[in-house]
């Protein structure tokens, strides 16, 4: 287990005051909480330490030796428990309006190890990321590649994993290099990916894949469809604000 090297549940209250809630609206987080960023370091069983850095500014980071990964905390109506995630390359904390500050530094205590072993692959994932759509522009054919590669492995696991848990049975998965669709349901049952959502959220291209598979059931975007969508993925609107912020990004 890991043990805790700098005490002090000061820095939950940075948690507060980083997380976002959905309606955009909260307290005034300096006259609440006060200026200042604050770090909290974490030693695991093999001696390596691991430091969070907490800013007020949206600016927070893990930090493990050679590696920075930028962290996001969100506050979420709908989670039904704390979450971390690898997102395309950043690391995400959701949290439930219900979590109290000892169920964050368990879950927090938990994830050190994890954050040890994500942290190349976060860094990696960062620099194709900018190196692809840095000020737009087009990368080279080997980094496309690489990305291509990875989404070949990555995303056809991802949507049989939910195919199962919706009991669905696509005809063929396929993926693909669209400029314009994230994904695509044909009326042959083939559910077409682009390789492009490997870069972005993982919840979110989890989404993507709901989204088709639902697709399954009703070949529309009826009142029914939606319903079937919600059905396996009530955060579902969360996720279509996200694509509609950023798709024009990725995808040009």
């Amino acid at each position: 287990m890991e043990t805790r090297v700098t005490a002090g549940l000061h820095f939950l209250c940075l948690w507060k005051r980083l997380c976002i809630n959905e309606s955009g609206s909260g307290t005034n987080r300096q006259q609440m909480f006060g200026p200042s960023s604050q770090k909290e370091l974490r030693r695991t069983k093999d001696g390596v330490t691991l430091e969070l850095q907490l800013n007020e500014e949206g600016k927070s980071r893990i930090v493990v030796p050679g590696s920075s990964i930028p962290l996001r905390v969100r506050n979420s109506g709908r989670a039904k428990r704390i979450r971390w995630t690898l997102q395309a390359d950043e690391i995400e904390l959701v949290l439930p309006r219900s979590a109290g500050r000892r169920q964050i530094i368990w879950s927090f205590d938990r994830a050190v190890s994890w954050f040890q072993k994500v942290a190349p692959l976060a860094a990696e994932r960062a620099s194709l990321t900018r190196a692809l759509h840095y000020k737009g522009e087009p990368t080279s054919s080997h980094t496309e590649q690489s990305l291509y590669a990875e989404a070949s492995s990555h995303l056809p696991s991802l949507l049989w994993q939910e195919a199962e848990r919706m009991g669905l049975v696509p005809a063929k998965v396929r993926i693909s290099r669209a400029r314009r669709r994230w994904g695509s349901c044909s009326s042959k049952r083939t559910i077409s990916l682009n390789w492009r959502l490997i870069m972005i959220p993982q919840e979110t291209a989890r989404y993507i894949c709901v989204h088709e598979l639902a697709h399954l059931r009703q070949m529309n975007h009826s009142q029914a469809f939606w319903n079937e969508v919600e059905k396996w993925m009530p955060e579902w609107r969360d996720h279509e604000a996200w694509l509609k912020e950023h798709s024009w990004r990725i995808l040009s």
